[in-house]
């Protein structure tokens, strides 16, 4: 058995997911997905059609020991101010049924052996699951048809040359995700002109957490298209069918342009994901071009 927990927003769970259905690939072995992080909620990825064998909100003691080791090890990991903690203490939980992500690198797959397989963490790198890429993204479709609301974005959105730009405020601004806090106006602006140089009349279509905040913003282009009254799945959707994309250090806009069939697609992204970064972490993709957030 592999049980996931899933846990975070969609961009989160769409990471922790895809490592999990490699894993059992890997194994041929059952998976399950622990979503008790979201008490009576359901996550917003079971609006895809996913493969799994079950999904439960298990809180067993066993279980709850095994987070606490996990939750251990990222204080540590913050107290000693790290950004990579290493393959040892990575492989060394994979002995032990436990394959705990505790930063944003890269570590290959290796099989533990072990009956019962427990995943928690982020695994927020292609690498995780690109052996499995393509039944992944044919899995990250929706069950239901989209909205009237989204069919309308959607219209405007297969007009022209778009570029969806993501700009994530709100959560991002409080003091205890403070290190997330690295897309600039300047990122912005750059990343704009990036566009306007090579893209002959774009259209900008802006996903957003805070529209009231964001139409503030000087270097929002006259005409942009806001994203509004739609989930967040949808908004996923909606998001992948635009021809470029300028990021922000988040797991939403990081799938969806990687949702995207386009090969001349431009992704634009910041140059540090978070602001302790001292190297270039695995959620970078080759078809990325970074741009400086100073």
């Amino acid at each position: 058995m592999i049980e996931c927990k899933l846990m975070g927003g969609l961009g989160n769970q769409l990471f922790q997911y895809a490592f999990a259905f490699h894993l059992a690939s890997q194994m041929n072995d059952t998976l399950y997905l622990e979503t008790g992080y979201y008490g009576d909620r359901q996550p917003s990825i079971c609006c895809f059609n996913l493969k799994y064998d079950q999904t439960d909100t298990c809180n067993s003691t066993r279980l709850i020991r095994k987070r606490k080791v996990y939750r251990i090890f990222q204080r540590l990991i913050r107290v000693i101010n790290r950004d990579k903690i290493g393959s040892g203490v990575y492989y060394h939980c994979i002995r032990n049924g436990l394959y705990f992500n505790f930063d944003s690198y890269y570590y290959p797959l290796r099989k533990s052996g072990k009956k019962d397989n427990h995943i928690y963490g982020y695994f927020q790198s292609e690498s995780y699951f690109l052996e499995v890429s393509e039944k992944i993204k044919e899995q990250y479709t929706l069950k239901k048809p989209l909205s009237v609301t989204a069919l309308q974005l959607l219209s405007e959105i297969e007009n022209g040359n778009t570029v969806a730009i993501h700009i994530r405020l709100g959560d991002y601004l409080k003091p205890r995700n403070r290190f997330l806090h690295v897309c600039t106006d300047r990122y912005y602006q750059k990343a704009i002109s990036y566009i306007y140089d090579r893209i002959q009349n774009p259209r900008f279509i802006i996903f957003t957490n805070d529209i009231a905040a964001v139409k503030q913003k000087p270097y929002i282009p006259d005409g942009s298209v806001f994203v509004d009254g739609i989930s967040d799945a949808e908004a996923l959707i909606l998001m992948s069918k635009c021809k470029h994309y300028i990021l922000s250090n988040s797991t939403f806009s990081w799938w969806g342009s990687y949702l995207s069939d386009r090969t001349d697609k431009i992704v634009v992204a910041p140059d540090k994901w978070k602001r302790n970064q001292r190297n270039s972490i695995g959620i970078y993709r080759n078809d990325m071009v970074k741009i400086s957030c100073r």
